[in-house]
């Protein structure tokens, strides 16, 4: 599973366990955005595809 995130403007990828890693040493934090590829719906996807960690599914896999 490889997650996709906003860092200094760009966009970033990692796989679970990098994330996780990139997360717990504080690199990317619960303000730092994600993009959530399980929006199923025009309206989600302009307006929930990208949010900060603290409010998506992501931040269960981290913590």
């Amino acid at each position: 599973m490889t997650f996709a995130y906003q860092l200094n403007d760009e966009v970033k990828t990692a796989h679970r366990d990098e994330f996780a890693a990139l997360y717990q040493s504080g690199q990317i934090t619960d303000d730092t955005l994600v993009y959530d590829n399980l929006v199923t719906t025009k309206e989600d996807f302009e307006n929930r595809w990208l949010k900060p960690l603290r409010e998506s599914w992501h931040l269960q896999l981290v913590q």
